[in-house]
């Protein structure tokens, strides 16, 4: 299924490891599922699949979380991962989540 991994120092929260991670345009949204420390957590965020050689359309086989949209539009996950994470200085992988793509831009 693949790897969430929330932000970590200056990396953002990423995909990773994703079977279809070619049906992702380039900028996006997407509804995230998942259960952390038995809590339920559901966002809508915008992704950026970014490019790995720009100049030749090669994109990064990742998916980078939270970097498109309004600053509204992120405020919700980026206060629930940075607490989470202490502000980006605990490392932490979820292994288990759904996503729904809802939008590619």
């Amino acid at each position: 299924m693949g790897r969430l991994r929330l932000k970590h120092s200056s990396t953002p929260a990423r995909l990773y490891d994703l079977d279809n991670w070619n049906q992702f345009g380039h900028h996006g949204y997407l509804n995230l599922q998942f259960i952390y420390n038995g809590q339920p957590k559901n966002f809508t965020i915008g992704y950026t699949k970014p490019y790995n050689d720009i100049e030749n359309g090669i994109f990064a086989k990742l998916i980078n979380l939270n970097q498109f949209g309004t600053k509204g539009e992120k405020l919700a996950f980026n206060e629930w991962q940075n607490y989470i994470t202490q502000n980006g200085i605990v490392e932490i992988d979820i292994w288990e989540f759904q996503y729904d793509i809802i939008s590619i831009l």
